[in-house]
This record gives C-alpha cells, structure tokens and sequence, in this order.
C-alpha cells in the first residue's frame, strides 16, 4: 500500500465516517460520530419528529432585512452568528438547534434558513429581529446540510445526508410538501439564477442531481469529480460550479477539482485543477470571479498536495479563477485557517468582499473559536480583517444592499410597471387587459393601498408616471399609436382632466416615458416611422412645446428619460444592436456613451436619486436578470444585480429621496415584484 493511501486523506476519512453515520442512522442507533468538514456534520441524535412537525402557519411572515448582513453558523455552538458586514462585527449571536451546518437567506420574506444537522431540523430566522420564528422538523436520522432557496423565495431545498433525500419546504408555511430521493449522501444544494432546477451534490455517488423546480422531480444525474462537496451557480445561470475534494483520483493522489456544468446540456464542459481538497466555491457577480476554498495543501505551481490528514501542515488557501475562462487569478494562504480546518465561503451582494470560514480560526485545539477571514475583491494578497465567531463555523450566506424582493400579491402587470414618488409615497401604474390600474405604497408603513383604475385609459402598451409637485401625471400609447395623459391631484384623489388629452405631434409603436424637470413634464416615445427619439415638454403657461429628438439616437424600444443633475437624461436600447445607451443634455449640448457592459433586447430603465447618483438598469439579454450601474466622476461602475430578480420585459426605476425603487414584472408570467436599493 503506497504511503498516501495508508494515510487516509481528509475526504476518504469523511466518506468512511459518513458511511458508519449512514448505517448506523438505518439501525436507529443514537450514537454520537463527528464528520470533518463542511460537506456535513452527520452527527446522530435521538429520534426526530415526523417530517413537517413544528410549521407554524398562523406566523408573522419574517420582514426585511437590515443591510448588509452576513450570517454564519457555528457547528459546535449551536448558533448562528449575525454580523453587520459593512463594519465586519457581530452583531449578535442567536441560538438555533444542535449542528448547525448550511445557512440560506430568503430575500423575498425576509428570513433565513438554518439547517440543524444533529437536530435533524431546519431554524427560520426573522431577518429584521434575528430571532428564531419557527423550526422545521424534517424527520429522524435527515442530518440535514446544505440549503437553496428559489428566487422567488417560494421554496426551500435542503440536503437530507442521512436518508438520501431532499426536503423540499413550501416558506409560506413551512410545511414540508415532499421528499426527492436523490444520490448517497447529499450534501450541498443550490438553484440555479434563473430559478427553474436545483443541484444536489451527492457526495458518496460522485455525482449531481438536477431537480426540477416546477414538478420537483430529478431530471438528470451527471457525473463528476471524487466527492463533490460544493455547489454554486453562476450570475447568469448559465453554468453550475461544483468542487470534487479529491479531483479524479478517490485516494487524493492529485489536486482536487472543479467541474463546470453547462445548465443548458446538464452535462459536465471543464474540468479544472485547483488546491487539495476543496470544501467550498463562491461567484462574485459584478467581477465574474469565482473563489475555491482549499481546505489545505500547497498551492497548484509547488508540485502537488501535501496535506496527510487535519493536522498538515500545509496552509488553507484560496484560489481566485476568472469564471469565463476558468484562468487562475491568485493563490493565497488564509493565514489563520489552520491545515483541514477552511470551510464555507460567500460573496457579499455587491460583490466588493469575500468571507471565508475557518473553524478553528488559528488554533490547532480549536480552543478560541472559529473565525472568517474577510478578503477585499480588490486585492488578493491577504485578509483584509478576521472576525471571531462561535466553535466550529461551517455555513456562511449575504443580504443586501437590496433591501427584499418582495411580490405585490394583489396585483398582476401585462407589461413592465410604472413608477413615481411624492415625497414618502411610492406610486405604481401596471397594464391589465389594455387598462391602466395605479396604487401608491407608504414607504414608511410598507403598505399598499388598493389598485383604481385610471378613467378612459385604454392602452396598447405599458404606462408611464412621474410626478409634478403634488399632481401625478399617467402618460400612455393607445391603439392608434397616439400618446395621451392626464393628471391626478394626490391631495384631493380627483382627476384633473375631464378626459385625457393627447401629447400633439408624439407617435408611436411602443410606451412613452415620463420625467419632470424645472416644472417642467417631458413625455419621450420611440418615432412610429424613423425610429428616432422623440421628446416634448409641458408648461402650465405655453402648454405643449415642438417636439424635439436626442441627436443620432435611434432605437426598437422605448427609452428612458429622468432629470439629470445638469439637463435630461435619456438611456435607450440599440436599433440594430443589443447595447444600452447613455446621453445628457446640458444647454442643447449632446455627449452620447455607451455603457459599456450591458446587453439588453427590451427597454432600460433611469433613475437620479436627490444626492445625484445616476442609475440604468435593463434586463440582461441572456436570462434576464435584472443588472443596473452607476454613473460617477470615474465612469460607469461595473455592473451589479438585483437579487435574485428576473424578468422577460424592461424594469422600472424610481428615486425617492438618496434611495431607488425597482419594478418589474416576473419571467414569463404577470407578476408584480418591487425591490429597494438603501
């Protein structure tokens, strides 16, 4: 027997343990055995309860988050670990069950999902109390590990280690609605961006199940890598990363690896080297980095691993790849991780930071508790802070700076929704059946009001709102291709107009798009013939001026206009390509740029928030995430995401004071969705 197998390398030594956990768990026996790792800690505990027990649907549903916040939690203390990540401080620290293992954070009701492997439970979390609301009981020997959840925050995926299932979770009222029988001891679990399947990393079968979300069945099974222990999915949804903690070779001889999984072909495209074994992966959205966490060995360029069990010598580290070429970036040693001891790993939101898991910080005994080591995405060379947290940290998850994607369950859009605000009042206006609904939120309260019905509007396209003082103007195209308005007073609830009236000379084939300016109300459509855009403005004392147009700006879809901090702004969809551009102007002078990362086939959306800030968002051409970017003295920011937001149409985009609000109507179905940028 050759030295290396004598020495029975970290994940052979977790395979083993998992298997006795495994048998023992079939006996019904209620021994205590530890599993190293992030992969699960399968330890076994008295008899759970029936899967589903402990829902509590008569609960407040949980509501948003402070922002933003990173969440970990401890194995070995039985909690969770709440740190405000804009100063890298806990918080506080809540008590959940016995091994806390995977955490997930619902934004869309504002809760976060513990899995409790040892209590054989999952602990939701308030997001705005941190305190426990409910605990899910999943049923006697589950040992559950990793947790997903879907985009639109419906449903919770968890990985039953010990029964090689799946729980899936129904969050409205945290029922348990089945079981999926998956792989040998699955253990890590994400759903994709675009929110349609689910990966299991089964780590004991070497293989990953996709999950379909719509009927919550396997679909496929794709092999890859010698036990595969994380997951993650790129920005896009297009491929899902998984790390094989020993590569191609089951005894650990070589590095461990990363598989790249096509979403579209559910099959495995690259395979790539990266450290000894790897325990987890994270993606950093506006960079397109994807972090790899080596829970020990040296680096890839010294010759091979050299990690015998969890007291090497050899140093964690993490691998920085560039995710569309998988080319390595950086190495580096996380110098107070000690050899075998590296764990989870997240990426903040805006994907300015990166915290990894350390679970016993820098104490070989494991004496001083675990730690995380915040990495800047500006600079590999080190942490650039440690942050001690409870014993034994293993899952770690971010939320913000978006505040909760939240659904209007009232309401229901045709098209791309329109919004305005007066003061702390948020005003939306949807299309249903070719007529114009509107609502307004309190932003204080976080309470809409019911939907009216905008009188005469007949509309072939979405509407448009802005807001002129106290007065809401609610501009739309009819069949004819003509634009017509009116106005509501906000005070009175009463209607200007005695009947809509029509914007002269404005023509169009798509929706017009309002601002106001200097008390003065633009209205900008895309030209019926020339595609050319069009713009006209509206004073109390001269009424309708000539229609003007943005110089050499043509476009398929309707452009965007907002009052600009030097003149109006417009952001329009190419003709004839898929680019998002940006002009300003300021005395009738035109400076058009292009922003540079966005690729869109539906109309952008524009926003100037009372500090200046110039925001455009538009939804991605490939699978429709929402992405925005910020104007400033340096250039256009890189691009950034809404959270788990999708949609087939074109966003909208508000200010309220220093703050933004987006709408949107969800992928392919009429659902009204909203988030807050704070």
């Amino acid at each position: 027997m050759s030295e290396t197998s004598r020495r029975r390398p970290l994940a052979i030594m977790r395979a083993a343990a998992r298997c006795i956990a495994s048998a023992l768990v079939v006996a019904g026996l209620s021994s205590a055995i530890g599993v190293a790792g992030a992969v699960a800690t399968a330890y076994l505990v008295a008899p759970g309860s029936p899967a589903g027990a402990g829902v509590c649907p008569s609960c407040p549903r949980p509501t948003p988050f402070p922002d933003p916040t990173a969440y970990v939690a401890n194995n070995g203390s039985g909690t969770v670990s709440v740190i405000d990540a804009a100063k890298n401080t806990v918080t506080t620290t809540v008590r959940v069950g016995s091994g806390p293992t995977g955490v997930a954070v619902d934004t869309a009701n504002g809760a976060v999902y513990v899995t409790n492997t040892d209590s054989n439970s999952v602990s939701v979390l308030s997001g705005s109390t941190d305190t426990v609301t409910d605990t899910i009981h999943l049923g006697h020997g589950t040992a559950p590990t990793g947790v997903a959840i879907t985009p639109s925050g419906s449903t919770a995926y968890v990985a039953d280690s010990g029964t090689n299932t799946v729980s899936v979770i129904d969050t409205s009222t945290n029922a348990v609605t089945k079981k999926i029988r998956v792989g040998t001891v699955p253990s890590a679990v994400v759903v994709g961006a675009v929110g349609a399947y689910a990966y299991v990393t089964n780590f004991l079968s070497n293989t990953v199940s996709v999950i379909a979300v719509g009927s919550n069945t396997v679909t496929k099974t794709i092999p890859v890598g010698f036990f595969p222990s994380a997951v993650a999915s790129s920005p896009t949804g297009s491929d899902v990363y998984v790390t094989n903690e020993c590569g191609a070779d089951r005894y650990c001889d070589k590095f461990g690896t990363v598989s790249v999984i096509s979403t579209s072909t559910f099959a495995v495209t690259n395979t790539y080297a990266t450290g000894y074994a790897p325990v987890a992966v994270t993606v950093a959205p506006n960079d397109n980095v994807l972090y790899v966490v080596n829970s020990c060995g040296p680096i890839l360029t010294s010759g091979g691993p050299d990690c015998a069990d969890v007291n090497g010598t050899d140093p964690a580290n993490v691998t920085w790849f560039l995710a569309s070429t998988m080319g390595i970036l950086d190495q580096t040693p996380i110098g107070n991780a000690q050899p075998g001891l590296a764990e989870g790993a997240a990426t903040s939101p805006d994907s300015s930071e990166v915290y990894t898991v350390n679970s016993c910080g820098s104490s070989p005994s494991c004496a001083f508790g675990g730690t995380v080591s915040v990495w800047s995405s500006d600079n590999s060379d080190a942490p650039i802070a440690t942050i001690t947290v409870g014993n034994d940290p293993l899952g770690v998850a971010f939320v913000g700076p978006w505040q909760t994607q939240r659904r209007q369950t009232s309401l229901s859009t045709d098209a791309t929704p329109a919004l305005a605000s007066i003061g702390q009042t948020l005003y939306a206006a949807e299309i249903v059946g070719g007529a114009i609904r509107y609502e307004s939120y309190d932003i204080a309260a976080g309470t809409w009001s019911s939907a009216l019905s905008v009188p005469d509007s007949t509309a072939a396209y979405a509407p448009a709102l802005t807001a002129d003082g106290s007065t809401l103007w609610v501009a739309w195209t009819t069949s004819k291709g003509t634009i017509e308005y009116d106005e509501l007073s906000t005070t009175s609830g009463k209607w200007e107009l005695s009947s809509p009236e029509t914007v002269p000379e404005a023509g169009t084939n798509q929706a017009p798009s309002l601002t106001t300016m200097d008390d003065l109300v633009y209205v900008a459509w895309k030209g019926t013939r020339t595609d050319q855009i069009g713009f006209s403005d509206f004073s109390v004392f001269s009424g309708w001026s000539e229609q003007s147009f943005v110089p050499s700006a043509t476009t398929s879809a309707t452009p965007a206009i907002a009052a600009g901090v030097v003149g109006l702004d417009f952001a329009w969809k190419g003709m004839a390509n898929s680019r998002v551009y940006f002009d300003s102007a300021f005395d009738g002078t035109w400076t058009k740029v292009v922003q540079p990362q966005a690729q869109t086939n539906v109309r952008p959306a524009l926003a100037v928030t009372s500090d200046g800030s110039t925001y455009v968002m538009w939804t991605g051409k490939a699978l429709g995430s929402l992405t925005y970017s910020l104007d400033t003295p340096n250039g256009w920011t890189q691009q950034q995401f809404v959270p788990s937001a999708l949609s087939g149409a074109g966003p909208a985009l508000t200010a309220a004071g220093a703050n933004v609000y987006a709408a949107w109507q969800g992928l392919g179905n009429t659902t009204f969705w909203y988030d807050s940028l704070d």
